[in-house]
């Protein structure tokens, strides 16, 4: 089975997915979530916790540890507004944003189950 393009912006396949995984590359990131979804961070998020908020960049990718936090945490929404900026907030209220294509290059790509999202 080859991979699909979905082109819609509806990410709502990611509410209840619970965060397993983060994983590094050279230049992104991957958060990995359970029934085989995935985000590909390319550029950068900003974390809005309880306690303040802070940016995570692909090419620093060490900085991925500061999301630690989130492990075992489930999604309880998923947004994609007009200009592909992804937000999502997990049951403990905290929240990730991921601004959409920057600078001509993609931000990041949602995998679920061999479909993909790429903004």
């Amino acid at each position: 089975m080859s991979d699909k393009h979905l082109s819609s912006t509806n990410v709502g396949f990611l509410i209840g997915k619970t965060l397993e995984q983060l994983a590094l590359g050279q230049y992104e990131f991957q958060l990995n979530f359970s029934d085989n979804a995935s985000l590909s961070v390319q550029q950068k998020l900003v974390a809005v916790t309880n306690i303040g908020s802070f940016e995570v960049n692909a090419n620093s990718p060490a900085e991925t540890k500061e999301l630690y936090f989130l492990l075992g945490r489930k999604i309880d929404s998923a947004e994609m507004d007009s200009t592909k900026a992804l937000k999502l907030v997990f049951d403990d209220l905290s929240t990730l944003t991921i601004p959409g294509t920057q600078s001509g290059y993609d931000s990041y790509l949602i995998w679920n189950n061999g479909e993909y999202i790429a903004a």
